[in-house]
């Protein structure tokens, strides 16, 4: 089995702007990270490897630590899925809930 690249998230903080862009508000996003995985079927009797969705970046506002300024980045929008996880040893592994970014 092959492995290819996926990406793990983190949550950090970022600014959203609601429809009528009048109000901001801070909420919890997914900063994202490259790492491994594999895909089980929906049988559950055989693993593949799939390929991972282009990434969509979108803008979002960090608040420095003092919390007197707030600037704008790109991150990536996260959505979850299911992927194995292969332990240390190479010996097992696990189906664990991860993001998955589209």
């Amino acid at each position: 089995m092959s492995i290819v690249p996926i990406l793990r998230c983190q949550q950090i903080p970022y600014c959203d702007v609601n429809s009528s862009h009048t109000a901001m508000s801070t909420v919890p996003i997914l900063r994202c990270q490259q790492f491994p995985y594999c895909d089980v079927n929906s049988s559950h009797s055989a693993m593949s490897t799939v390929p991972i969705l282009r990434c969509q970046q979108f803008p979002y506002c960090d608040v420095n630590s003092s919390h007197t300024a707030m600037s704008i980045f790109l991150i990536l929008r996260c959505q979850q899925f299911q992927y194995c996880d292969v332990n240390s040893s190479n010996s097992a592994m696990s189906t664990v809930s991860i993001l998955r970014c589209q």
